[in-house]
């Protein structure tokens, strides 16, 4: 079978790499620094476990698989409570709608019909699924049909937790909601996977190996070097469309190796723009007056309430892990500043959200025990309209490209988190896709 190059190495070129050398395809990768895994890193410091970006990923059957495959084990979550979700309306809420606003929301999905506005809606990126775009943006499709509030305290809120912000196309909300729906592959789907039961149980809500997603980018790597895949560090690789290759980075960066023999395409891939994000993952000494909120999941800040942070990671409470305190993860979007005005800010919206812990952001300081910062100045792909009007014309030059190239052995594919799969379960499951078709096309 004919050698695939794969330029990129974080967690998207990576699983690609693991599919595609499992399927017997021949793999190079290449990877510009002296590291795999991207944004995603564990570091392991004397207060506790930081993670540099995700802390987890969606249970799905497809990362239940992976998981076992790498003979990694699941970090324990301490207790049911961890799945408790806030949101802040004047107080933290489990759910933050008034009644009023619910039965909106409700007689807005059965109004509509939620089967039907799940699958009449185009899937973002898909040239071919014969469904009309719609062209408005996130808040105005919820507003329009559940009312502004069911936006502004429910949707908005959980956006910006995932993608950093909640100016969102409507079709890029759909998808993703779409998305989730699916649970990895489809059922009944042989794939030869060791646990391949695809009714078998699984572990839901998020998950990470227990010693954290640094280890599962380190087993990923192992893997893929047993299964055949060669892999090059501090290598800088250029396509070459004498070769099949798939580019796993950045649009940015995939933009300037196509720009020369697919202008289209880099003109496009050009227009997406990429947001900040900023991660704390803070130690607070435990307070005498504890706030039973921090045993849960996390808690999300919307728009209205005007906190400094998009939201909080109780990360001490969402994985069984040694750790010094309670240890948070706060989430900031927008400029990056310095340190000691992330901390500042974390401070003054820990008090306005731990109530029961009293006194003002100057206790909360006194609490503070350690703390590690990670500025990301380009990590979350911008879903607006922008960039789904783009999502809707790359599949046909990608197909158009390839189809000139029929019959010379090569060809070009791209993946990351730009093109529609949102979050690293639904990246999983896009590779799992697309290497059986590149090794189909091979």
């Amino acid at each position: 079978m004919k050698k695939v190059c794969i330029i990129g190495g974080g967690f998207s070129g990576l699983s690609l790499a693991y599919y595609l050398s499992r399927a017997g395809v021949k793999v190079e990768l290449f990877e510009k620094s002296d590291r795999l895994g991207g944004l995603i890193s564990t570091l392991s410091l004397g207060w506790g476990k930081v993670e540099t970006a995700a802390s987890g990923l969606i249970g799905s059957p497809l990362v239940d698989d992976l998981i076992h495959e790498l003979d990694l084990e699941y970090a324990d979550r301490p207790n049911q409570s961890t799945r408790a979700r806030y949101v802040f309306r004047e107080r933290p809420r489990k759910w933050p709608l008034r009644v009023g606003e619910t039965l909106r929301l409700t007689q807005g999905l059965s109004k509509i019909g939620l089967h039907r506005a799940l699958n009449g809606v185009r899937n973002a990126g898909n040239e071919t699924s014969g469904a009309k775009p719609l062209g408005i943006t996130a808040k105005e499709w919820v507003s329009r049909q559940f009312g502004a509030s069911a936006f502004d305290y429910l949707i908005g809120p959980a956006l910006q937790g995932v993608l950093g912000t909640d100016d969102v196309a409507a079709d890029t909300l759909l998808d993703y909601v779409r998305g989730m729906r699916k649970k990895g592959r489809s059922k009944g789907q042989n794939d030869g996977f060791k646990n391949g039961d695809n009714q078998k149980r699984y572990p839901r809500g998020t998950v990470s190996p227990k010693q954290g997603m640094g280890d599962l980018i380190l087993a990923l790597s192992k893997k893929v070097e047993e299964l055949g895949c060669i892999t090059h560090l501090n290598t800088a690789a250029e396509w070459r469309d004498d070769i099949t290759t798939v580019i796993a980075a950045p649009a940015y960066v995939a933009a300037g190796m196509v720009s020369e023999r697919l202008p289209e395409l880099a003109h496009e891939l050009a227009k997406i723009q990429y947001l900040p994000l900023t991660t704390a993952t803070v130690a607070f000494s435990q307070n005498d007056r504890h706030d039973e909120i921090t045993n849960g999941f996390g808690c999300l800040f919307p728009k209205s309430e005007k906190f400094n942070a998009l939201g909080v990671l109780f990360s001490s409470s969402i994985f069984d892990r040694p750790h010094d305190g309670e240890i948070e993860t706060w989430l900031f979007g927008g400029p990056q500043a310095s340190d000691e005005i992330i901390i500042n800010k974390i401070c003054i919206d820990r008090a306005r959200l731990l109530r029961r812990i009293a006194g003002g952001n100057e206790v909360h300081r006194k609490l503070l025990k350690n703390f590690k910062i990670t500025h990301w100045s380009r990590a979350l792909p911008h879903y607006d309209l922008s960039t789904s009007e783009v999502l809707r014309k790359v599949p046909r030059i990608l197909a158009d490209s390839r189809n000139a190239r029929r019959g010379h052995g090569a060809g070009l594919y791209l993946t990351g988190n730009y093109l529609g799969e949102i979050g690293l379960g639904r990246i999983l499951a896009r590779n799992f896709e697309l290497a059986r078709q590149i090794a189909s096309d091979i």
